[in-house]
């Protein structure tokens, strides 16, 4: 039987970690965006169940997904956090003001920086953010010129600053990969680093394919796979309705992950720009690289 008074009595923490296997079908991955091990976070949950006395998750294949009654635990959870977050930032948090440009891929912007903007918004009323959602290799000489404060870059290789995001490959619910014999791809541009380790994985595996659609954005990607007209390498937590995810029986050769991290420019960054790059670092995963060169 479920206690009675575990609603009252979750801690924030747990709450979070819950949140994020939620969002990411994934212990693993939650573990490493709240730095605790997998096994911390799975005793958590473990714990979290055995007091409600209901399972929250359900396993398909390798990806945790929310049962009934997680479902609704997900909603509340949400507005927990929510309130918690405005309480604490009201009473410790100082007040910020002032404004804060952030470049980014179009694909992340759009499925997680959301989020992250309103808790910080709750946080800091007083900063306004800036989001241009562009490829990297555009992104990066703003950043260099100052006309970006920070940058979430993707590249091929990994850094001392960087995670890995894993990849993989997505298509219509109706196709099947395994009876095609030159594989029809969607791509984002020809410096992507997702086009680039996906063309790399066929190659190596003499996969014949062409690319029939290009598209900068990650919704005009996704249209075409949802148009059962090409493939495409997306990361892992990108789900699109009527869509799946490849699995070992569709013979498609497994993609190399590619690299995130949070970029400042040259030189010292403001506190209200500090102040973001440690919350968006937190809320994401994402490691940020040292500053070599300091303003007088």
């Amino acid at each position: 039987m479920a206690n009675q008074n575990i609603l009252g009595q979750l801690p924030p923490d747990i709450l979070r970690s819950f949140i994020l296997v939620a969002d990411t079908g994934s212990f693993t991955q939650a573990a490493k965006l709240v730095f605790r091990t997998q096994a911390a976070v799975s005793l958590q949950i473990k714990r979290l169940e055995e007091e409600l006395g209901y399972d929250l998750f359900v396993r398909e294949g390798r990806k945790a997904i929310l049962s009934p009654k997680g479902e609704i635990l997900y909603g509340y959870s949400r507005k927990i956090l929510d309130l918690y977050d405005e309480a604490v930032a009201a009473i410790v948090q100082p007040e910020l003001s002032g404004h804060v440009r952030i470049g980014a891929p179009d694909d992340y912007a759009t499925q997680h920086l959301p989020s992250a903007l309103k808790r910080f918004a709750m946080s800091h009323p007083m900063v306004q953010v800036e989001v241009l959602c562009d490829d990297t290799y555009k992104l990066d000489p703003l950043l260099n010129d100052r006309k970006l404060d920070l940058m979430i870059t993707t590249e091929s290789q990994s850094s001392a600053n960087s995670i890995p995001l894993e990849l993989v490959w997505i298509m219509s619910e109706l196709m099947n990969p395994a009876d095609v014999e030159v594989l029809p791809l969607a791509l984002y541009h020809q410096e992507c680093c997702y086009c680039h380790n996906a063309l790399e994985a066929l190659d190596k595996n003499s996969r014949k394919h062409r690319v029939v659609y290009r598209s900068p954005s990650l919704a005009g990607v996704t249209g075409a796979v949802k148009a059962g007209i090409a493939i495409a390498p997306v990361t892992k937590d990108t789900q699109v309705e009527g869509c799946r995810h490849a699995v070992p029986m569709d013979g498609l050769p497994e993609i190399a992950p590619v690299h995130m991290a949070l970029r400042y420019p040259p030189g010292r960054s403001s506190k209200v720009v500090s102040s973001f790059a440690e919350f968006i670092s937190s809320e994401m995963g994402l490691k940020r690289e040292v500053n070599t060169t300091q303003n007088a």
